[in-house]
């Protein structure tokens, strides 16, 4: 596969990602099961993105794999307002996305490495089921450490 069908393919997971960012806060608010909604959808699109270098990409499964990972995008950009309080939101806020665009800028570069070192096309695939696996087991130790310290958490 050349460098044109490859951002082709990625191109067209991200305009599925879309549709499903909208589908999704409906369904989560609907249903009222957020960390189910989360936990589902990073696990499913990290399974996906696993099956690429077992059965190759295609277009089916790049859609699914842009079905997949949106859904949690809206959830997650709640949580911060779940547990601070309305007086240190602004700084949670501030802290929560700094955090976030560290990550953007550090994980390029690091997946980088890793894939000059293992010379395995599919080591950035490993890694981002690696990172989505991860997302859901930190989203655990939150709840936890929510329902230890947070009052609002315990309203909740």
């Amino acid at each position: 596969m050349n460098a044109i069908e490859s951002t082709a393919l990625v191109s067209l997971a991200s305009w599925f990602v879309a549709p499903s960012l909208i589908i999704s806060g409906w369904l989560s608010e609907r249903y009222g099961r957020k960390d189910l909604t989360m936990h589902a959808f990073f696990l499913g699109a990290a399974a996906m993105v696993l099956l690429i270098p077992l059965i190759g990409a295609s277009a089916v499964l790049f859609i699914v794999i842009g079905l997949l990972f949106g859904p949690a995008a809206p959830i997650i950009m709640t949580l911060p307002v779940q547990f601070l309080e309305p007086r240190n939101r602004a700084m949670g806020m501030g802290l929560y996305f700094t955090c976030y665009y560290i990550g953007m800028a550090v994980a390029p570069p690091l997946v980088g490495v890793l894939l000059d070192y293992s010379s395995n096309a599919a080591t950035p695939l490993w890694f981002a089921s690696a990172v989505m696996v991860a997302t859901t087991l930190t989203l655990f130790a939150l709840r936890f450490l929510q329902q230890k310290t947070s009052p609002l958490a315990r309203s909740v």
